[in-house]
């Protein structure tokens, strides 16, 4: 192993050389590494050596839900999202009614691991106006439908150990998305994925399948008091 690395270490530093330092390999004494060079070749290197086939596996997946009126559903799923990449799994993660919305994940998830793929639905939905406007919620319905149809299929595919739907929830709620399609999705499931919906509003039909259900119950919230949402806090 430490030879494979060696010998594809070496071309890529002298790479790095001719490009942004000394001309000679290996640099001499005084030579001064330029700034970001470090960061270039761990790139270069990893992009070069094979990749690992072997990666962990959950052994025994299962379909939670994050639910309740109070802050924190998308924020937790978030959270396990950064548990499970840190231990070498796959995350699917699909962001389906905060397409305006620029919060901070949008800004890092997208390229924040080579395990995380990070979809955000791209739709003209304003959340407290959309759903009265017939044509943004015929628009959002066939969006959601594409996307449900694609989402099982990545899921079935195992190709992910861990798949995290975001506010499907309130989808259902709305009629965006039928319960019925979510409940196929659910019961698709393969056994070693874990599966997690979030969302006020869960239906009893989804609890009822659920291994974990977590609700998020609002006992004080300073937007009560007028305290407006916070960018890097709410958002």
């Amino acid at each position: 192993m430490w030879g494979a690395l060696v010998s594809q270490l070496k071309p890529v530093i002298s790479e790095e050389l001719d490009d942004h330092g000394p001309s000679s390999f290996p640099p001499g004494p005084n030579s001064k590494w330029p700034d970001n060079s470090c960061r270039r070749i761990a790139i270069k290197l990893q992009s070069r050596l094979p990749m690992n086939t072997d990666r962990p596996r959950l052994k025994q997946g299962a379909f939670q839900i994050y639910t309740g009126e109070g802050k924190g559903k998308s924020t937790a799923s978030m959270g396990l999202m950064l548990r499970a990449l840190g231990c070498g799994f796959t995350v699917y993660y699909l962001r389906l009614i905060k397409p305006r919305w620029k919060t901070g994940e949008l800004a890092i998830c997208s390229e924040l691991h080579s395990n995380l793929t990070f979809r955000n639905v791209e739709q003209d939905w304003i959340l407290s106006k959309s759903r009265h406007i017939p044509e943004h919620v015929a628009a959002m319905r066939t969006a959601l439908a594409i996307e449900m149809d694609n989402l099982e299929r990545i899921m079935v595919s195992q190709d992910y150990d861990l798949v995290i739907v975001d506010e499907i929830n309130y989808c259902i709620h709305r009629d965006l998305i039928p319960v019925a399609r979510a409940i196929r999705l659910v019961e698709k499931r393969p056994q070693n994925v874990e599966l997690v919906f979030t969302g006020r509003y869960a239906p009893d039909s989804l609890i009822e399948r659920a291994g974990v259900v977590t609700e998020m119950r609002k006992v004080k919230h300073h937007f009560d008091q007028g305290v407006t949402a916070r960018r890097g806090i709410e958002f």
